[in-house]
Order: C-alpha cells, then structure tokens, then sequence
C-alpha cells in the first residue's frame, strides 16, 4: 500500500492530466534544489541521485509533448528541455549550484504557465501526449519518482 506506484495511481485518479504535468515540475523543481544543495553541502552521492531524478522527470516531460498537435508550443518546450538537459548535465560535472539555480528558476516560470493553464481549464491539454498515451504516466513511474 505504500509503494510508489500504488500512491501515483491513487493521485493519477483524483487529477487532471494539466495537474500532474504541475507535479512534475514541482518534482523536477524539488530534486534540483536538493542537487544545488548537495553540492555546496559537497554531498556527491545525494547529488547524483537528485540529478539522475530531475533529468528523468525532464526526459518524462519531452517524451509526452505531443509534437503533431502541440505546434510551436511543444516545438519551444522541447527545445527548453534539450537546453535545461544541457544545463543540468554542465553543472552537475562542474559543481556549479549556481547554474542548477538558474534552471530552478526557468522551471519555475513554466511550471507558473502550466499552473495557470491548469486553474483554467481541466479539458485542455495544449502540448500534452494525446488520450493515447495515458499509460505512459504509470509505466513511466519507476523511473521518475516523486517522492522520497
């Protein structure tokens, strides 16, 4: 009952597709924080398991755009996950929390435009893989982990 997918399935039922997207950037988001902490703690294993995360998550994010129905918005955000990838990868081999910093805070942005596409409408998903692939969020589960 307490296992990981057991508690995604329970919040994968009670909100919408817009919603979860939020919780990926807020996982996202939390992993990265606790990397750039890590590494001015000079904590390298607890670095390597927070990035490892957060770059799953962000992998997670590009393989749902929905490229044939998302247009340009999903075009930008595949390009902004390629560059956060880069980013991320570039700070973690150069110990730069700075950097780890400066993507927390673009996440933040877009995390921000999801929210508020969220709050706004619980039908619309712009970007978002299409009905076909809700599947994903659960198969995809073991290697993006929310919590812990």
């Amino acid at each position: 009952m307490g296992s990981p997918i057991y508690s995604y399935q329970q919040v994968a039922s009670t909100t919408s597709k817009l919603e979860q997207i939020v919780m990926l950037y807020d996982g996202a988001i939390k992993f990265l924080l606790q990397m750039a902490n890590d590494i001015r703690q000079k904590d390298m294993l607890a670095k390597t398991e927070h990035v490892d995360r957060a770059l799953a998550i962000i992998d997670y994010l590009r393989a749902i755009l929905d490229m044939s129905q998302g247009g340009e918005v999903a075009q930008n955000l595949d390009r902004t996950y390629n560059i956060l990838t880069s980013q991320i990868i570039l700070a973690n081999a150069t110990l730069d929390a700075d950097m780890v910093d400066s993507v927390v805070a673009l996440l933040r942005e877009i995390r921000s435009a999801w929210q508020q596409i969220a709050a706004g409408s619980s039908n619309v998903v712009p970007v978002a893989a299409p009905e076909t692939k809700t599947g994903l969020f659960q198969t995809e589960l073991r290697s993006v982990r929310i919590t812990g």
